[in-house]
């Protein structure tokens, strides 16, 4: 938990710096951007379609009893020129969304507004990327889901994504 409460940290400090001069998104209503196509990411080479990145307990990872595994499948690449699409599937616990897109104003989830994606932060094991699914009533607890990427795909997922709301990390 020590790990999320860091990766939560830093994700506020970022949001206060972009709160103060960072880049315009899309408008919350566009589900298809017009343009450019965005430069790829270092991640995206390892999502290809049948790729399986397997992730275990960050609290147990190591042990005789790692639990469970959480296994994500990208199960669909759609290169829309303006736009790239990873489709993803989730084993069971995994409470993860299904598309990762990729836009030139950025990583959004799904079909969720830029507005509620956290601003990417980068850690000692990759890019982080981030939603804010708190209620319009404030949370008492963990309101988002992150996930963290490099080179070798998907290596973390935290928060409301994770079985149990915790984090779990690349085998």
């Amino acid at each position: 938990m020590p790990r999320l409460a860091s990766s939560i940290l830093t994700a506020a400090s970022v949001v206060a710096l972009v709160a103060c001069g960072g880049k315009a998104s899309a408008p919350s209503g566009s589900s298809t951007p017009t343009g450019p196509a965005p430069a790829k990411l270092p991640w995206e080479a390892a999502m290809t379609v049948g790729a399986k990145f397997t992730l275990v307990d960050g609290m147990t990872a190591g042990s005789e009893d790692e639990g469970e595994p959480l296994t994500i499948e990208v199960t669909g690449v759609d290169d829309k020129g303006s736009e790239r699409v990873y489709t993803l599937a989730w084993s069971d616990g995994g409470n993860g969304l299904e598309k990762i897109v990729v836009r030139t104003g950025g990583v959004v989830f799904d079909d969720v507004p830029p507005d509620r994606m956290q601003p990417p932060f980068e850690t000692p094991i990759g890019t982080c990327y981030g939603e804010d699914l708190s209620n319009p009533e404030g949370c008492e607890d963990i309101c988002d889901g992150q996930i963290c990427m490099n080179t070798d795909g998907i290596v973390s997922v935290g928060g409301l994504y994770a079985p149990g709301a915790g984090e779990y990390v690349a085998k």
